[in-house]
């Protein structure tokens, strides 16, 4: 009997297809044709035949070379570096295929599955990657759906609390002696700031730079690597998530943005980024940003305009971008624009104010497609793609393909490691501090993911970018 296909998106890029099809097209009911749906149900119906750690592989091709994963391993090997069984690491991740690929490198580096504890976010978690997780042993929290326009942090937080909740009931059980808290986008910090039992020696791992920043918001008192603020995480990986958020729009829209025009709120990397690609579809790009210092930092991008302020942006465009990390409208009145604008949200939290704000608004309703529409006038309205939430991501399996994301994945291994390398010194020196990512360690695995992605078809990256990645200072 082939799974319920209820809960696949119909744009799941699917990692499955390397699979033999003439092998699972028996199982299909007589008369049905083979669709991508049933060989991704049929892939996950045959994986749970697998022995537990081995299902990540039904969904990855053997041949699939993973350099920068292989180059955080010969790390940990040159330093004899293994996780015992008494470390226990809980995290918030994006709950798909490349955290399933994640755990497996925790466990190939002696991480028991039974000690790591996961929670996600319902914008980016996928039914196939929880199950894959569970029956690997590992622990999770799965995302609640917010109940309400702009309930999504509530729902973060409240799954945060819920999951440290498991994890202080673990560590008293086994006698846990060392923790390690993943967090992204300061959602965990609030849950454990304060509450870990003084005899268990802990150090943080900083996803971004939200998450840096929150962490001394919120009271945190032990070492952190703030792979968030690494060169590795905000210069390369800016660029790869702008071409996520490019691809699935155009996906999302059902054509090319081109020729339109765009603003951008926010411009730190991931709006640099976002500029130059939107400038390369001939569209007229404004940004704004409040710290008006950015606007000369990293190489110019040609063309780009530059507002005084956000009702000056909103007037002067269509589609207008959200890329600061923070609550944007928390503490400025959302300027209603006078002609019809397609709000787009790159970040977590960006337009949580401005959610709740529609929400109570009768006339504001959700379409086919999850968009927030509210009319403004007969022939106006305001639309937000995606319920608000990133537009890089479309719940499926695999947005990004594993060759891609494999640099976000082993710069989150790399932390790990390093975060369990620190732990294990004696408890006096685990000071509250922000620890860098080990610089050479980040060239190497940014060197090897752009030799892995030289037969990518997807958008290239900058000259100066690959140029720079040559030099170790780059990375200090």
């Amino acid at each position: 009997m082939i799974p319920s296909l209820s809960s696949y998106s119909p744009k799941i890029p699917y990692p499955v297809m390397f699979q033999d099809v003439q092998q699972m097209q028996p199982t299909l009911p007589v008369g049905t044709s083979l669709r991508p749906e049933h060989i991704l149900s049929l892939a996950f119906h045959n994986a749970q035949q697998a022995k537990p750690t081995d299902f990540a592989d039904t969904f990855i091709k053997p041949d699939e070379p993973l350099s920068a994963m292989e180059t955080v391993f010969n790390y940990a090997d040159r330093r004899k570096f293994q996780f015992d069984d008494k470390t226990v690491l809980m995290g918030s991740q994006h709950l798909m295929m490349q955290t399933v690929v994640l755990c497996k490198a925790l466990i190939k580096l002696g991480m028991k599955a039974d000690n790591i504890f996961l929670t996600g976010r319902s914008y980016s978690s996928h039914p196939t990657a929880i199950k894959v997780l569970k029956q690997m042993g590992v622990h999770v929290i799965e995302p609640s759906t917010p109940t309400k326009i702009g309930g999504l942090q509530e729902a973060i937080a409240q799954d945060a609390q819920e999951l440290f909740s498991e994890v202080n009931h673990h560590i008293r059980q086994h006698q846990i002696k060392k923790l390690i808290v993943v967090d992204k986008g300061a959602s965990l910090w609030p849950a454990v700031s304060g509450s870990i039992p003084a005899n268990v020696k802990t150090v943080g791992v900083a996803h971004n730079v939200k998450s840096v920043m929150g962490a001394t918001q919120n009271g945190w008192t032990k070492p952190v690597v703030e792979m968030g603020t690494s060169a590795a995480k905000f210069k390369f990986e800016s660029f790869l998530i702008a071409a996520d958020i490019m691809a699935l729009l155009e996906n999302h829209l059902g054509g090319p943005l081109e020729n339109k025009q765009c603003g951008i709120i926010g411009y730190g990397h991931i709006g640099k980024a976002l500029a130059q690609l939107l400038v390369q579809k001939n569209n007229t790009v404004t940004v704004y940003d409040k710290d008006r210092t950015q606007y000369a930092e990293g190489t110019p991008v040609s063309g780009v305009q530059y507002a005084k302020s956000i009702p000056e942006l909103m007037n002067s465009t269509s589609y207008v971008f959200t890329a600061t990390g923070a609550d944007v409208f928390q503490d400025t009145l959302f300027p209603m624009p006078s002609k019809k604008t397609t709000l787009i949200n790159t970040t977590s939290g960006d337009l949580t104010s401005l959610l709740k704000q529609l929400g109570n608004q009768p006339q504001t309703r959700v379409n086919f497609n999850g968009d927030i529409i509210t009319p403004l006038s007969r022939n106006n309205r305001l639309r937000i793609l995606r319920n608000g939430q990133p537009i890089n991501f479309d719940n499926s399996l695999q947005s990004t393909p594993l060759k891609e994301i494999q640099l976000t994945v082993a710069l989150a291994l790399a932390s790990c490691v390093q975060a369990g390398m620190i732990v294990n010194l004696p408890n006096e020196t685990l000071k509250a501090k922000g620890v860098t990512l080990d610089s050479n360690l980040q060239q190497k695995i940014v060197n090897a993911w752009i030799d892995d992605r030289k037969s990518s078809k997807r958008p290239p990256l900058p000259a100066e970018l690959v140029r720079s990645a040559k030099d170790v200072a780059f990375f200090f």
